[in-house]
């Protein structure tokens, strides 16, 4: 950066307006010609150096809405349902969970559209579906929510169900999230009801 600021056109009209040219005739034009012709590269290279430090600096500075690393918030563990019948039995102990965390989430969301304060995370749980009829539950970052829609991105590792990615961009329904979790900058959490259940009962169910 302090090379292209030495290198500014202003600066450079400057030192050269400053210096006589002396001589007539066809060599000292062409002689003026070229010194004019190396002026305009030096400052077509010097345009490209400041661009060039600026797109850096935005790059690196301009990060909309960055949220904590995903590893702030302790990753809950995974679980594993081998049946229907396991299954059926894990929604039916989770079903009051849930509905807890539907309950809460509306006060959850008003402190987010207030505005949490730097290096804390808004996660919602939402349910992924593929093609085969396979579920697994992720955390969403949640960027904006209106007309009754989240909208954020991925922060899991996918483990069971295919043509999702970390990071990818999601969105669903308010009414289809099943927990949501505030994260603090130290890693404390509120909410994630249902997956401090989880960590506490491993199973089998």
């Amino acid at each position: 950066m302090t090379e292209a600021r030495g290198l500014t056109p202003h600066s450079r009209g400057r030192a050269r307006a400053s210096r006589p040219m002396h001589g007539t005739g066809r060599a000292t034009r062409r002689a003026a010609e070229r010194r004019q012709t190396d002026w305009s590269k030096e400052r077509a290279v010097t345009k490209e150096l400041v661009l060039g430090c600026a797109l850096v600096v935005t790059t690196l500075l301009w990060v909309p809405g960055e949220a904590a690393p995903a590893d702030t918030r302790a990753p809950d563990a995974p679980v594993t349902i081998d049946n229907s019948e396991q299954n059926d039995r894990l929604h039916k102990a989770l079903e009051s969970l849930v509905k807890q965390a539907r309950e809460t989430y509306p006060e959850a969301k008003k402190r987010f559209l207030a505005g949490l304060p730097d290096g804390y995370v808004f996660e919602v749980v939402a349910t992924l579906r593929d093609g085969s009829g396979k579920t697994e539950q992720v955390f969403i970052v949640v960027r904006r929510i209106a007309d009754g829609f989240i909208e954020g991105y991925i922060n899991n590792d996918i483990r069971t169900v295919s043509g999702y990615r970390v990071k990818d961009p999601y969105r669903l329904l308010e009414t289809e999230i099943v927990d949501w979790c505030i994260t603090a900058p130290d890693g404390s959490e509120e909410g994630n009801v249902v997956g401090k259940w989880l960590d506490t009962h491993p199973g089998p169910y």
